[in-house]
């Protein structure tokens, strides 16, 4: 256990669930808190070597629908969402309304790494300061009832004498 970094996620789960028990052999708790936190324990690593055993790994290297979605932590159906979205996969069925879908590690790393990169922050998102503009037009400021009385005083109506 001295390194968890080159560890399957599956691997990762038994060595804290290990950890966990040999916090509760440890901690000072009434032997009845101390069996159920045990019997919890060895219960989640018997459930993970459990689904092992239903679902071992390929011996060609190829992932399942299941083995990739727990390598990306997503679900199942976000796995097939991005089948459809154009990850790529293997077909290894023979028809093709049924597919047997399964992943290269190589194609699941990639995807991993297209993902991040669409993580980068936006340029245009970013904090903006406020722009300097310099004109060459004066510009007065004029009040719009000042316009209005202006206008109307060059159009002084004919009298009716």
């Amino acid at each position: 256990m001295s390194s968890d970094r080159n560890l399957s996620t599956q691997q990762h789960a038994i060595v804290t669930y290990a950890k966990q028990i040999r916090s509760v052999v440890q901690a000072r708790l009434p032997p009845s808190q101390r069996l159920n936190g045990l019997m919890w324990g060895l219960g989640q690593i018997a459930g993970l070597a459990e689904a092992h055993v239903r679902n071992p790994a390929p011996h060609d290297g190829l992932l399942t629908m299941e083995q990739a979605a727990t390598r990306l932590n997503v679900t199942h159906d976000e796995l097939a969402g991005f089948v459809r979205d154009g990850l790529p996969y293997i077909n290894v069925g023979r028809g093709k309304q049924r597919p047997r879908i399964r992943f290269t590690k190589q194609d699941l790393d990639q995807f991993i790494e297209q993902r991040r990169q669409r993580e980068a922050s936006c340029p245009s998102t970013k904090g903006r300061t406020a722009s300097s503009i310099t004109t060459i037009s004066s510009l007065k400021v004029i009040g719009f009832a000042a316009r209005r009385n202006e206008l109307l005083a060059k159009k002084l109506k004919p009298s009716k004498l």
